[in-house]
């Protein structure tokens, strides 16, 4: 797990976190990099500005339809899980 030292707000829903784990390694995000929030399974990308991580943005629906598709199954697993379990942290 990876430490910002920021908060960040999901664009959908407004939660807020300060850290996340990546994908078979554990650097910081790069800008553009995918995430998706544990609250409401939105697809944001990673904000970096002047080597700084400012924030997130939601993807727009050009890019959400040009994402990998293992990285579409993995959205669609997430999304799977949440429902099965009607899991809210807030």
């Amino acid at each position: 797990m990876k430490r910002f030292g920021v908060e960040l707000a999901c664009p959908s829903c407004g939660y807020k976190v300060d850290a996340a784990t990546g994908v078979g390694h554990d650097a910081a995000p790069s800008d553009g990099d995918i995430s998706i929030c544990i609250e409401c399974c939105a697809v944001n990308a990673f904000v970096v500005e002047d080597g700084k991580l400012t924030g997130y943005r939601a993807l727009s629906p050009a890019e959400l339809k040009a994402l990998p598709t293992e990285i579409v199954k993995t959205i669609g697993r997430a999304r799977i899980a949440h429902a099965r379990v009607g899991w809210r942290r807030n």
